[in-house]
């Protein structure tokens, strides 16, 4: 039995995150927020082409991770260092 997805990973973060526009994820005042968002989230909901997808979004920077675990683990970790470049769109 295959679970529906209702809203993509970058949605339900910006949802989860108080964040009023899907922009705000990029925003380093809602880092915070996110992190504890993604605490709140089941990775394994997400395919993993969404959550390099998110990491680049948000971060900027492209990752390859092997599965999802890894890829929210690496999302949480960049945003509470803060070390990477975001590119202002």
């Amino acid at each position: 039995m295959g679970r529906h997805q209702k809203e993509d990973l970058l949605d339900a973060l910006a949802k989860e995150a108080d964040c009023a526009y899907l922009s705000e994820l990029r925003d380093r005042g809602f880092y915070p927020s996110i992190v504890k968002a993604l605490r709140r989230i089941d990775p394994e909901a997400y395919s993993l082409s969404e959550w390099n997808e998110a990491i680049c979004y948000i971060t900027g920077e492209r990752e390859k991770a092997v599965d999802v675990l890894q890829a929210a683990n690496c999302l949480g970790e960049k945003l509470e260092q803060g070390h990477f470049v975001v590119k202002k769109g």
